[in-house]
């Protein structure tokens, strides 16, 4: 026998198979492993990008301040469409919180666990192995934005005709609509803005803007708190009462029934004119002006700013007071969606915000040089016609931004 074995050893015949029979299980595990680890890499990948997803749905719920929706339910609900492992995650997962820190608002922290069987390493593992992702999300100031439509549904800002647009700043459309947040018809416009920006989707390219922002986060309304209701002490007259007209010939401010230009030229002197339940509407060669003018549409219903012929308004807005740097307000009590159009020749010149909360406001005409040193907020913003806006805010010193807000993952 032991000399059976001395031969067995000294001979060399089937050495090859030897070796290949050793190596077998090593290479068998080297591809199990090698599966394993991909199938590893591949959801911790997916679980990533739902975590992510989940996190920046949650901020986005944060801060379009939706009632029927919190936070938490904005993360359970985009998981139910975002979570593409296949895997049901751990009990007592999604874990949500919400850091705060310098330099950032709204945050939203998503972890997600998942535990899953790997084909070959189970054999060797007395539990499945746990993936775990965190993702953070959070809003930064990110631009600056002087047009601002309000509404939530269908287009909030419209571009149309051979209007020619240069903000100098951005435009922002807060309707969530997924397409026509920003409606482009035509390719004849020019409309510069940096960026242009909706809550929803921008129906698509612009002239003149590169910078497109769709599904951005609204931004704050800065006069969302102002008061635009009558002085108790303030008696209301009429407009073309003698007893309003200044010896200089302007009118004074105050309180007014009505607003009638009577056909030529009016000059306003400074202060806040209150027009109580009336419209303004300018015709013919009407021409409004003045310094240091704020002009309010107030009342239990407030009335509507139209424009036609070649009218023209010449308004500059106050530096200083409660309205500083507004030039053309209506109330937020008016009905929303109420029709304003400015539709005046070129010596229209506007310095300060124009602020219709519930209006739309349709900047229009064969020429409205309409805006200098203005910030339009309005429930919709609709330029069209042959409408001319050069709107050059480095030099004014009623030029009035609100800065915008971009929603990305900090961690």
């Amino acid at each position: 026998m032991i000399a059976f074995i001395k031969r067995l050893w000294r001979d060399r015949r089937g050495n090859a198979l030897v070796i290949a029979g050793a190596a077998l299980p090593l290479l068998v595990g080297s591809a199990g492993l090698a599966v394993d680890t991909i199938h590893w890499a591949m959801w911790k990948r997916q679980l990533q990008r739902a975590a992510d997803s989940a996190a920046f749905a949650g901020v986005h719920a944060k801060v379009e301040k939706n009632a029927n929706m919190t936070a938490a339910q904005a993360v359970e609900g985009d998981l139910l469409k975002h979570n593409s492992t296949g895997i049901a995650l751990l009990g007592g997962y999604p874990q949500i919180s919400y850091p705060n820190a310098s330099g950032y608002t709204d945050a939203v922290q998503v972890t997600l666990a998942v535990q899953k069987q790997l084909s070959f390493s189970s054999l060797f593992m007395s539990a499945a192995p746990t993936i775990t992702v965190t993702a953070t999300a959070a809003v930064f100031e990110a631009y600056s934005y002087c047009a601002i439509a309000k509404a939530k549904t269908g287009p909030g800002i419209i571009i149309a005709g051979s209007t020619n647009v240069d903000l100098g700043c951005g435009a922002i459309s807060h309707s969530m609509d997924g397409i026509n947040s920003v409606d482009v018809n035509g390719t004849g416009h020019t409309f510069s803005a940096d960026p242009v920006a909706a809550v929803g989707g921008i129906d698509g390219a612009i002239n003149g803007s590169e910078n497109l922002l769709p599904f951005t986060a609204e931004v704050d309304d800065p006069y969302a708190s102002l008061s635009t209701a009558v002085p108790a002490d303030m008696p209301c007259r009429n407009f073309n009462n003698p007893s309003t007209t200044k010896p200089d010939g302007s009118k004074e401010p105050g309180c007014y029934n009505s607003f009638n230009l009577g056909g030529g030229t009016v000059d306003l002197s400074p202060g806040v004119y209150y027009v109580n339940n009336a419209n303004i509407h300018l015709t013919g060669n009407e021409r409004l002006q003045g310094d240091g003018v704020t002009i309010i549409l107030t009342g239990s219903n407030p009335g509507t700013l139209s424009m036609a012929g070649n009218s023209s308004m010449d308004l500059t807005a106050p530096t200083t007071g409660t309205y500083a740097n507004m030039v053309l307000i209506q109330s937020a009590s008016a009905e929303v969606g109420n029709n304003n159009t400015i539709n005046g020749d070129n010596n229209t010149s506007l310095d300060g915000a124009i602020y219709f909360p519930n209006g739309d406001l349709t900047f229009s005409g064969s020429s409205a040089g309409a805006t200098q040193c203005v910030m339009m907020i309005g429930w919709t913003l609709t330029f069209s016609g042959d409408a001319d806006i050069q709107n050059d805010i480095s030099s004014c010193e009623a030029a009035t931004q609100v800065d915008g807000k971009k929603v990305r993952l900090i961690a």
